[in-house]
């Protein structure tokens, strides 16, 4: 048996190195409302949720072919020792959760300490450096653990060592300001270190490669994806169908792509395996940079499942020649995301034909009188 479950608090716990870590009220909320999203992304497992099983979206998945097997923490016959974990992602403190609760088939200390590290930013530096020597890419980075390298400069982004999902950034345009010191030193205090890179112009895309290496140290790719972030890098929402594969197609040169993608598994092969088994994605960007189109090839690596790979899950699921969006929305209260609920369904009505989703609007996570976090879907928009 394998049990499946959401911890999106993964890079906080490796932020923290602790297996006392406990997410906030905020994060704790939104993985609990969330907690039913591996039913659209996992396969023979039991989905591990906060709360009560939600039959609507139970009712949706089955039509669309997914067996729906369902524990709660509060009552779980499976958790047995011979059982398997898949969380989100591993670190010291969904490990210590897990053994508590009977799992004794997790990674040993000396694995989570090596995913912590292979999951720096210090790690995407490594894989840079490796991927732009090939003829059309952009990209650099740097590691520095004090502020002198920032005095000079202009025009630059901050990056904790860890975080996801455009945060954890600080941007700083123009000359170094006082506010940017301050932050910086504030990530020197916790971690000793930071990671620095241009600001890059000319953004065309935000895509990603996602992988998956196995227990055995091999790797192979598994598809392309393409997201959007707003104005500060943080994540907006999946795009779905293809067209990830419709940008590439359009702006990058199949040998271009051909070459990060092999050199994207020799590095994997060479680092990861050993320590890391399991889906990871790497994020890049398509910009234009004077009359030149060019693929930065590694903005972020996330050692772990990801958005992207959910989305390649949920295109699966749509009908052909369709494409759509997929999202997490945020809101204060419970009433709003029923508003917002109500207002999608009304706006976009679903339509399910042969086991596939046609058009619509899909809740891929339960909407309840309390729900402040919602996965959500929309086709054929």
């Amino acid at each position: 048996m394998t049990l499946a479950l959401l911890n999106l608090d993964h890079d906080l716990a490796l932020a923290s190195d602790s297996d006392n870590y406990l997410p906030t009220a905020r994060v704790a909320k939104m993985m609990a409302d969330l907690s039913m999203l591996p039913l659209w992304y996992c396969r023979d497992t039991e989905i591990v949720i906060d709360g009560e099983t939600d039959e609507a979206t139970v009712a949706i998945a089955e039509k669309l072919g997914i067996e729906c097997r369902i524990s709660t923490y509060s009552r779980n016959p499976a958790m047995l020792s011979e059982t398997k974990a898949m969380p989100w992602g591993w670190n010291k403190s969904i490990a210590r959760r897990l053994a508590r609760a009977g799992i004794s088939n997790l990674p040993a200390a000396d694995r989570l300490n090596g995913i912590r590290r292979l999951s720096s930013r210090e790690t995407s530096i490594e894989m840079l450096d490796k991927l732009r020597h090939i003829n059309g890419t952009t990209g650099q980075r740097w590691m520095a653990g004090d502020c002198a390298i920032l005095a000079s400069r202009q025009d630059f982004i901050v990056k904790s060592l860890w975080s996801s999902s455009g945060k954890g950034l600080v941007w700083n345009v123009g000359h170094t300001s006082k506010q940017t010191i301050d932050r910086v030193n504030a990530e020197l205090r916790k971690h000793s270190a930071f990671v620095i890179e241009p600001i890059y112009e000319g953004k065309i895309a935000d895509i990603a490669m996602e992988f998956i290496i196995d227990d055995n140290g091999k790797c192979r790719f598994i598809g392309y994806s393409a997201f959007e972030t707003d104005d500060k890098g943080q994540y907006v929402c999946n795009l779905l169908g293809d067209m990830a594969a419709t940008l590439i197609g359009r702006y990058l040169p199949c040998n271009l792509t051909d070459d990060v993608k092999a050199s994207i598994i020799d590095f994997a092969e060479e680092r990861f395996a050993g320590v890391y088994a399991g889906p990871f994605g790497v994020d890049m960007m398509i910009c234009r940079q004077g009359d030149k189109v060019l693929l930065h090839p590694c903005i972020e690596i996330n050692l772990r499942m990801n958005m992207g790979i959910v989305a390649l899950c949920l295109t699966g699921l749509m009908a052909r020649e369709t494409s759509g969006r997929f999202t997490i929305v945020h809101h204060t209260n419970g009433q709003a995301t029923r508003d917002f609920d109500e207002m999608m369904k009304n706006k976009y009505p679903p339509a399910i034909s042969g086991g596939r989703i046609a058009r619509g609007y899909i809740a891929l996570t339960p909407v309840r009188d309390d729900t402040c976090h919602l996965a959500c879907m929309v086709v054929g928009e």
